[in-house]
């Protein structure tokens, strides 16, 4: 990609791909992944996508479509863009999904000291030249934004629009209202799921009965056979997660676990963004990141569609982003405005310096 007055890395290497390789963490378990890298001699900067569903499907050759049930999942881009032009590519299953060890606490505080440690460890492989990115849309950017809290070393920067950064208010609880359907299906497309029950040990198997069979006699609950299924059989599939938001329908700590952290001062470049068809789900996550975050940054808020799969739109743009941040290259994207608008109705794109 070249303009008159910057350039981007070029597309000059083959692909070496080496696949389900575990990574120790320091929770005891490892970590499952496939790694992408630049087939030569040299180091090079990683790009880590971390999610929890079938990590095959992030590789297959594809053409870029439109969101369907069987890709919405891949969502962390073409490894053989990045690769090809200088980079190392890792796609990762998040504890308690796929192969990796461990169980599944969405987000929770254990997931993301498993995602620094891998940052580390990538960090420290004699292909890498010590800086570690992140890339992805939606589960990829909600673990990006949450482990730029842990201030990891070797992550430099994150690319990560649309991600949720508040589960009660964006994703779960819609003004106070269960907004279970999406993570009842979404839950269904997860790999290998493992939860976690420790909301149940903590509060003890007595009081947790005592409160599911309160919550079997809510009108408003026992009209959906779904969540009647989910809390009659707590130890299936995903359904434990789902007991535990109906158990736990005002805001408290159980969710303060899974939301960004914006008190923390973190200060490595971020780039945030979505589009005005997912204004209740990822925009206003992208909007609060972009509002409280401490180190520069971009927002991009595009036409009311959804990304196809695999998140191609977002190549070029990121490669701007991490050329700049991770090789030095002059790509001329800090020198534009860094809000960048889509205006409804209109076909036009406007460039704005603050929100709102």
């Amino acid at each position: 990609m070249l303009s008159k007055k910057w350039q981007t890395s070029k597309r000059q290497y083959q692909v070496l791909a080496e696949r389900d390789v575990a990574i120790p963490v320091s929770a005891g378990f490892t970590i499952d992944c496939d790694i992408f890298r630049p087939d030569a001699p040299g180091r090079f900067p990683a790009i880590l996508c971390f999610f929890p569903f079938d990590k095959s499907i992030q590789s297959r050759p594809m053409m870029p479509v439109a969101v369907c049930p069987q890709l919405v999942m891949c969502e962390g881009g073409d490894y053989n863009f990045y690769v090809r032009r200088g980079y190392v590519q890792i796609f990762a299953n998040v504890r308690g999904t796929g192969r990796s060890g461990g169980f599944f606490d969405h987000l929770g505080d254990g997931t993301i000291r498993d995602i620094y440690d891998v940052i580390e460890w990538t960090a420290a492989q004699p292909w890498c030249d010590g800086q570690v990115a992140t890339f992805g849309t939606s589960y990829f950017a909600m673990t990006a934004k949450r482990v730029a809290e842990l201030k990891p070393p070797a992550l430099k920067t994150i690319f990560a629009p649309f991600g949720v950064t508040d589960q009660y208010r964006d994703a779960i609880f819609h003004g106070g209202i269960f907004s279970y359907e999406f993570h009842h299906h979404w839950l269904n497309s997860l790999s290998n799921l493992r939860v976690r029950k420790e909301f149940r040990d903590r509060i003890g198997l007595e009081e947790f009965n005592r409160r599911v069979r309160e919550a079997l006699a809510d009108p408003e609950i026992n009209i959906h056979p779904e969540l009647v299924e989910a809390l009659e059989n707590p130890d299936e599939g995903g359904n434990m997660l789902i007991v535990e938001y109906i158990l736990n329908p005002l805001d408290n700590e159980h969710y303060k676990e899974k939301a960004v952290r914006f008190d923390v001062d973190v200060a490595i470049p971020g780039y945030f963004g979505g589009c005005w068809a997912m204004y209740s789900l990822h925009l206003p996550g992208d909007i609060r990141s972009y509002l409280n975050w401490k180190g520069p940054k971009k927002l991009t808020i595009g036409p009311p569609y959804y990304l196809d799969r695999p998140v191609y739109q977002y190549h070029y743009e990121s490669l701007r982003w991490f050329d700049y941040w991770l090789k030095g290259i002059d790509t001329g994207i800090m020198g534009e405005p860094p809000i960048h608008l889509f205006i409804q109705n209109t076909g036009e794109w406007k460039a704005a310096y603050e929100w709102p």
